[in-house]
């Protein structure tokens, strides 16, 4: 948890440098639960953990989880998509050579 909160101590120095810009993906609950103990000793942790990352996070984006259907589905894709590349990788990598009739 120590580390979610050096993370985002790291990413609070570098967001006074012009043009920084950073993309944070993470699952809220657990972040929220790193600053919270950092906090904990305080009546308002709680409350004090997320307006911590409202400063930080200017442009949330929340993406719902997919479903296990999904979830299956997106898998079957990436691991047809991975077939297919190394497939292509290897017909370039060997070309079939006309047999000599």
């Amino acid at each position: 948890m120590a580390s979610v909160v050096e993370t985002l101590e790291g990413i609070k120095l570098f967001l006074a440098v012009p043009k920084m810009g950073f993309l944070v993906a993470a699952d809220e609950a657990p972040v929220v639960e790193a600053v919270r103990s950092r906090y904990e000793k305080s009546v308002n942790s709680e409350s004090m953990a997320r307006q911590y990352l409202e400063k930080i996070v200017q442009i949330p984006i929340r993406v719902p989880m997919l479903s296990r259907a999904d979830t299956v589905a997106y898998i079957a894709v990436l691991l047809l998509e991975h077939r297919v590349l190394s497939r292509e990788r290897h017909r370039r990598r060997y070309p079939l050579r006309p047999s000599a009739s």
